[in-house]
């Protein structure tokens, strides 16, 4: 329901309420606007909900601020940070020197990345989607490379083999 349709009594306890927030913010040391204490918003409509949270946030960031710049601590730190701004003494061009090292160490890193083939690679190497069928045997760990590829028995004389597996063993 919008503001303008509210009856004379509500209308006067919402201005009361107006009045106390806009009190509240005065004597915590904002500003009193009226734009800035009372938010309109509708929760049946969703209108204005995303305002009002953005300014509570802001209002909360800020009363962070102002609480760690009061406190003690912030003045043991501040002693301790010097930000050097470098100023031009000369003519001289002075570049980014970057070590050998590092760039040799950059040039082989990107080298090995460019080696690995991913499943993806050998799927367009294979034909494709649809054509490539992934192998997915051939990261098994076992004892023999071998055993990766054996086939794999469901039934065994009439029997499930599933059936005479012990999960406790494996």
């Amino acid at each position: 329901q919008p503001l303008d349709g509210l009856s004379e009594d509500d209308m006067k306890l919402v201005n009361e309420m107006k009045a106390d927030a806009l009190k509240t913010a005065i004597g915590q040391g904002g500003e009193g606007t009226d734009a800035d204490v009372l938010l309109t918003m509708s929760a049946l409509t969703e209108e204005g909900v995303i305002a009002v949270k953005n300014a509570a946030c802001e209002r909360l960031l800020n009363q962070r601020v102002e609480i760690k710049m009061k406190s003690k601590k912030i003045n043991d730190c501040l002693n301790r940070f010097h930000v050097a701004v470098p100023k031009p003494r000369d003519q001289k061009e002075r570049p980014v020197c970057i070590p050998p090292a590092v760039l040799e160490a950059k040039a082989k890193q990107a080298a090995a990345e460019e080696k690995r083939k991913t499943e993806k690679d050998l799927e367009e190497e294979n034909g494709g989607a649809g054509v490539y069928s992934m192998n997915l045997r051939k990261h098994y760990i076992l004892a023999d490379d071998e055993w990766k590829e054996d086939i794999l028995p469901e039934i065994l004389d009439g029997h499930n083999v599933y059936d005479f597996i012990d999960p406790d063993i494996l």
